[in-house]
């Protein structure tokens, strides 16, 4: 009997139980791994990402996945939502094309595209 709780104890110390940092991290690595299909960088005019577009082509022809590349557009509280900024818009289509040639140069594929303007946005 007293071998049997001289062994487990020194199991115990040897093997002690795990954190909860070391559970919650091996939960986000798995969670990782399930999520990794899409890659998406966001562009903004206070956004500049293009280090993370080189990055974010770089893992996604790693790992096989999309990569997504976003604009957005602010539109004030004083505008209406479907309010025409062509200036905004014409930032955004560059912001997209220099991603594209981002992606490109790092060997990925041609990044999807997108622009997003929020209904209302505004800063308080």
């Amino acid at each position: 009997m007293i071998v049997a709780v001289v062994i487990a104890t020194f199991y115990w110390m040897l093997h002690p139980p795990a954190s909860r940092a070391d559970v919650v991290a091996e939960q986000a690595e798995q969670a990782l791994e399930e999520m990794v299909g899409s890659i998406i960088v966001v562009f903004a005019e206070e956004i500049h990402s293009e280090h993370m577009m080189v990055l974010a082509a770089r893992l996604a022809r790693r790992e096989r996945a999309d990569l997504l590349a976003v604009y957005m557009v602010e539109v004030p509280l004083i505008l209406p939502q479907n309010a025409q900024m062509p200036d905004e818009d014409r930032r955004g289509y560059e912001a997209l094309a220099t991603a594209e040639v981002i992606a490109q140069h790092n060997g990925g594929e041609h990044p999807r595209p997108s622009s997003c303007t929020p209904a209302k946005s505004g800063r308080r």
